[in-house]
């Protein structure tokens, strides 16, 4: 674990003097200096690496992940971030009671949406360089929210930690799998949201591998056919409809989440350029050249 820190401590150097960003070396020592910082952490608190001192590990790495994704911009650490809220209460329901895992997702979509509840009220201009943090947070949300109530993945759960084959309130799951989607979809639609309509339209792979996994109602050749000449068809017309569209949906670049140049507009801004009057030194009369020699010189 030290070590680890001595690395983080030179990483910091580096970007102080060498101006070290998206380089791969500053990636290489961070990722690095996590992981040995994590190790260190586990072996410290029970070296067996059991349940409760898994589930205090990762209470603590939520607090280091947080900080390096907010110090470091890191997209990948930002996605662990996220990762581990969600696992810390599926941890403690592990404990309680394993059975209880079946309804993670009375926890986990509540929490989800305190999240993207937080990114969007600190999505701000003033917060632009978070930007593509706040981005994958928000997918990142939607995807679990959709694997708290995924019959597959409940059922592979259940298979394999308990051992059994059937799950209670199976037609609940199945029903939530083929609806959540749409209802991201809706959701999408009705508040402009583009993270929520691409979730949704994503997510509708897994639920219709999902339904084909337990009843399927047509060889998959088939399947597979049949739904990419829709997916064909449905992007076609729907790139026609929208290409030149003045509602927030356009096939068109998006210039409002372009934020590239932001730093140069806020520059402009504080340091715009002050007008000056340029010297005047034509003075006229006299025996100067503006003057053409009133006084007999040139």
């Amino acid at each position: 674990m030290a070590f680890g820190v001595g690395l983080l401590v030179f990483l910091e150097k580096m970007i102080d003097e060498k101006q070290w960003y998206k380089q791969g070396t500053d990636d290489a020592f961070l990722f690095n200096s996590i992981f040995l910082i994590f190790t260190g952490i586990i072996l410290i608190i029970e070296p067996d690496f059991g349940q409760t001192s898994f589930l205090l590990g990762s209470i603590l790495l939520v607090i280091i992940i947080f900080v390096v994704s907010y110090r470091y911009l890191n997209w990948f650490y930002t996605i662990i971030t996220v990762l581990l809220i969600n696992s810390v209460p599926i941890q403690v329901l592990a404990l309680i009671d394993t059975q209880l895992l079946f309804f993670a997702a009375l926890v986990l979509i509540p929490l989800n949406i305190v999240i993207l509840k937080l990114v969007k009220k600190y999505e701000t201009f003033d917060n632009y360089v978070f930007i593509n943090c706040f981005k994958y947070i928000k997918y990142v949300a939607c995807v679990l929210m959709y694997l708290s109530v995924s019959l597959y993945v409940i059922k592979e759960s259940a298979y394999q930690l308990l051992g059994v084959n059937e799950i209670p309130l199976q037609g609940l799951f199945l029903a939530l799998t083929i609806i959540f989607p749409l209802i991201l979809i809706a959701l999408g639609l009705y508040y402009k949201q583009k993270f929520m309509l691409h979730s949704g339209l994503f997510l509708l792979m897994p639920t219709v591998a999902t339904v084909r996994a337990y009843y399927a109602v047509m060889p998959i050749e088939l399947a597979l056919t049949l739904g990419g000449l829709v997916l064909i068809l449905v992007s076609y017309f729907s790139i026609k409809r929208i290409q030149k569209n003045d509602t927030p949906f356009t096939f068109e670049a998006n210039e409002e989440e372009d934020l590239s140049n932001a730093e140069i507009v806020i520059i402009a801004q504080q340091f715009g350029s002050k007008n000056t009057e340029a010297p005047n030194d034509k003075t006229f009369g006299g025996g100067t050249f503006g003057g053409a020699g009133a006084e007999g010189s040139f």
